[in-house]
């Protein structure tokens, strides 16, 4: 046959295949034989796809095995291997908190794909920015040593009943404060603006290195909140503890209006012509201080309304003069509720309550390369001591005392080379008993700097305090003179950090000598001393 011939069986082998299937079709069994092998091959075409995806499931799962353990491990030193390893070990026993190997951490940064690594990058550097932004860390720190012209460690001098005493080669302790500010933690720039403040402080006497007396104390610790009233953005509530006080006098380092405490309140409240500040700030006495029947000069100040705590209210306008000069101006009212004390002897002691007020008023005036701050303060009752805190110890008398009190500072940068500053006060103060018991303070002191190098100068500091004091017949004054080698990045008052090599000397009349004040037990039997020394004062 002409289809069997050797030519036809020689055609290709697909042919067979086709013939076959036709031959099946045509031999088929009825229509119920046919569903039962299209059923067949449905339930076999099911096994191919189910066995398909289990092999694409595990070489997934493989791949990401190699990308996570094995594949970037060619690119790895064998120490990049082993410390990634030691890694694992870590975080399988849960010690990853202690692990900082820097090798292991770079190990596993080469492991991640470039694209990782560059949004790691990025982010991260976005976060740091952003917090780095916001973050402030602001410091002030003295310290130094110096001896007395006998070889003892030296001690200041402060005339008694004198509230400050001037400081140039007059400082025997150190001195640290730490300012932390973070004032961007709203990511939201439309939203409020929020500030917090920690300050922590830390005082040594300059003894040794190690000591066990010295102090560490909390200066300020408060946030604040602005932007969070429409109708006045400039405003800002705050709470916490702070600083609250006015400019000092930096010879002497007098704060002479010094309202810190703990409370809250509203501030920068902008009145079209100036901006107003209301404050409440609470203020407690120390409770470790005891009084008995045989030392009445020592008090307890824990009654049965617990300890003596005085609260204030103040109210304070600010920028009231545009220009050249500035005009603040302040009224605050003040009240402690007494009680009684007892000892374990049985014997007590009667606290009244007492109500206080003061104001005061502040013109700042800076022109050119001259500046000037002068203010006048009246205090009365529990508000006599023109800060946050009441007199102590409270007494019937005091709850009629009063004090008035003027401050003046001028500073002038005469030339690239000279400057000068000039500060003085006067205070009459009165501590409401009937006759005896007033007290003056007169003090003046200036500090001209002159640099005969860029960097190099000589400042000296003369000041002079003189106290009268009726109640325990005290008249008497204190002179202190200072010159001091510094070395600063310029010859301006304010340039930090100084660094000083000082002499010391101070003179004294009759009423104070024998008084430890005056420069300490070396110069108990003297009417004058010498401290030498050196220190550093900076701050940023």
């Amino acid at each position: 046959m002409q289809f069997l011939s050797g030519e036809f069986l020689c055609r290709p082998l697909i042919f067979w295949p086709v013939l076959l299937f036709f031959c099946r079709v045509l031999c088929a069994p009825a229509e119920g034989g046919a569903t039962n092998e299209v059923d067949a091959l449905r339930q076999e075409l099911r096994q191919m796809r189910q066995k398909h995806q289990e092999e694409i499931d595990r070489l997934e799962k493989r791949i990401v095995e190699l990308e996570k353990y094995g594949a970037d491990r060619m690119h790895l030193s064998d120490e990049g291997i082993e410390a990634l390893d030691d890694m694992q070990r870590a975080k399988e026993k849960g010690e990853v908190e202690t692990y900082y190997d820097r090798t292991a951490l770079e190990a596993y940064r080469e492991t991640l794909p470039e694209s990782a690594r560059k949004l790691e990058d990025n982010t991260s550097g976005k976060l740091f920015d952003y917090l780095a932004k916001g973050f402030e860390w602001h410091s002030y720190f003295r310290a130094g040593y110096g001896v007395n012209s006998k070889g003892g460690h030296m001690e200041a001098f402060q005339a008694p009943g004198a509230p400050a005493k001037y400081r140039l080669g007059n400082e025997q302790e150190s001195y640290f404060e730490a300012n932390f500010i973070q004032k961007n933690w709203n990511p939201n720039d439309k939203g409020p603006t929020i500030r917090t403040e920690f300050l922590p402080a830390f005082q040594t006497q300059s003894g040794k290195t190690w000591d066990e007396e010295n102090k560490l104390v909390m200066r300020q610790m408060f946030a604040s909140m602005g932007n969070f009233l429409e109708s006045n953005p400039s405003a800002k509530v705050w709470a916490g503890e702070r600083f609250y006080r006015l400019p000092e006098l930096n010879l002497n380092d007098f704060w002479w209006y010094d309202m810190s405490g703990y409370g809250g309140g509203l501030e920068d409240i902008d009145l079209g012509g100036g901006r107003l500040h209301i404050a409440y700030i609470g203020y407690s006495e120390a409770a470790s201080s005891f009084w008995n029947s045989n030392n009445k000069n020592a008090y307890n100040y824990i009654t049965q309304n617990g300890r003596l705590a005085k609260n204030n209210l103040n109210i304070r306008f600010s920028d009231l003069s545009a220009g050249a000069d500035k005009l603040s101006a302040w009224v605050n009212g003040g009240y402690m509720q007494g009680g009684t004390t007892t000892n374990t002897s049985g014997a007590s002691w009667d606290y009244p309550s007492q109500f206080g007020i003061d104001c005061g008023v502040m013109h700042q005036l800076k022109y050119k390369n001259m500046a000037n701050q002068a203010a006048l303060q009246y205090g009365y009752g529990c508000n006599s001591s023109l800060a946050a805190g009441g007199n102590n110890p409270p007494d019937s008398d005091n709850s009629h005392a009063c004090i008035f009190r003027a401050t003046d500072m001028y500073t002038h940068q005469y030339t690239r080379r000279f400057c000068i500053e000039v500060d003085g006060a006067a205070q009459y103060s009165h501590n409401g008993a009937d006759s005896g018991a007033d007290q003056t303070w007169l003090s003046m002191g200036m500090r001209p700097i002159y640099h005969f190098h860029k960097y190099i100068g000589i400042e000296l500091e003369p000041g002079i305090d003189y106290v009268n004091n009726r109640q325990y017949d005290l008249s008497s004054y204190l002179l202190k003179i200072t010159a001091a080698l510094r070395i600063a990045p310029a010859a301006t008052q304010d340039s930090r950090p100084e660094f000083r090599l000082f002499c010391t000397y101070a003179q004294w009349g009759q009423d104070f000598e024998g008084n430890p004040a005056m420069g300490g037990t070396a110069f108990l039997d003297r009417r004058s001393g010498v401290n030498m020394g050196v220190q550093v004062e900076h701050w940023f």
